[in-house]
């Protein structure tokens, strides 16, 4: 009998063992801004067999999705994806939008200050956000006990995704050439930031965005923060959000073909392929949970459809907001609705 019992309790404290919820030790997310969908098919012959040719073959891919909300813009599709709600719900209306009559940038935020430089470039926060990001929740689950960062060269797309609740996001400041965050979120970088800006910085003022080594400095980032916040080690899922941002400068400048969309491609697989090799050096194999998505995707060039003889034409934005905006004040009396110059800016940085 006393062995009956023996075994009866040892088979209970079996099946209680593997009844545990087994949870990835780190979530990686990681948003490639414009990259189409074709993208994974379009270069695949390319790419290495460590990058994202290993997403594709070894992942699952989600291809039955649906967009229900528009402008398809940095901003939105980074809140949207973080949120996994519409930006009706999210407050976050575009990168620029109208808020009380005053036409606002999504993550400016008066009431902090920029940690690492002097400019307004870090005067940022996700204070218009109005839902709970992913790591929010997280962080809610057990406690906040959980270690949330964003990193990428776009503010918006480290603070969005990052959430309310993150220990830290950090971005590019062009004006000073190196990463910075907020008071948002801490009164002085940590040592490591300022070590890895000392070593990886660019003159003030240079356009790293639209390089391909801005594809290589946010893989960099992203790397030193899993190291140094020994993301993944702990007790907790952990979360790193990354965006890479040069993808969308350069798409926006040389468009969705030619040699400059294949070279940052060629650029992203082989970033890729070494930050994965690092995950499972530092976390391991199967015990981090990595997707990857864009905000947005791209169309084609009107021009270069045209020139193959393809119907196609362009969108006046210009005149378009003009004409919006005469009708309401003619109609309504209110003040303009859209600033042209505003809206041209989101548009070459979306």
């Amino acid at each position: 009998m006393k062995k009956i019992l023996i075994f009866v309790a040892g088979l209970c404290m079996s099946l209680a063992a593997s009844a545990q919820i087994q949870r990835p030790k780190l979530v990686v997310g990681l948003v490639v801004d414009q990259m189409r969908w074709d993208y994974l098919y379009y270069y695949y012959n390319e790419y290495g067999t460590d990058g994202l040719r290993r997403l594709v073959d070894n992942g699952f891919s989600f291809e039955n999705t649906h967009i229900n909300y528009a402008p398809t813009v940095t901003a939105i599709g980074h809140s949207s994806v973080y949120t996994g709600s519409v930006p009706a719900i999210t407050g976050i209306a575009g990168n620029y939008f109208f808020q009380d009559d005053k036409n606002v940038y999504c993550c400016e935020d008066p009431n902090v200050k920029s940690v690492g430089s002097d400019s307004k470039e870090g005067q940022m926060s996700p204070h218009r956000l109005l839902a709970s990001t992913i790591g929010d929740e997280l962080q809610i689950s057990n406690d906040f006990r959980s270690k949330v960062i964003g990193v990428a060269l776009k503010d918006r797309a480290s603070i969005l995704p990052a959430g309310h609740a993150a220990d830290a996001a950090y971005w590019w400041d062009t004006s000073a050439g190196h990463f910075v965050t907020s008071t948002f979120y801490t009164d002085h970088l940590p040592q490591w930031v300022i070590d890895f800006n000392e070593k990886n910085h660019t003159a003030p003022n240079f356009n790293i965005k639209t390089s391909t080594q801005g594809v290589t400095m946010t893989f960099k980032m992203a790397e030193a923060a899993l190291k140094n916040e020994n993301l993944g080690k702990g007790k907790e899922t952990d979360m790193l959000a990354v965006s890479i941002s040069s993808t969308d400068a350069i798409g926006h400048v040389y468009s969705t073909r030619g040699k400059e969309n294949h070279d940052v491609y060629m650029q992203l697989d082989k970033d890729l392929a070494h930050f994965l090799k690092t995950l499972d050096e530092q976390v391991g194999k199967g015990n981090y949970l990595l997707f990857l998505t864009a905000d947005h995707g791209a169309a084609h060039n009107y021009n270069y459809m045209k020139e193959h003889r393809i119907p196609a034409g362009g969108w006046d934005y210009r005149q378009s907001v003009k004409d919006l905006n005469g009708y309401l004040q003619g109609k309504f009396g209110i003040a303009p609705v859209m600033a042209e110059d505003d809206y041209q800016s989101s548009l070459t940085t979306l």
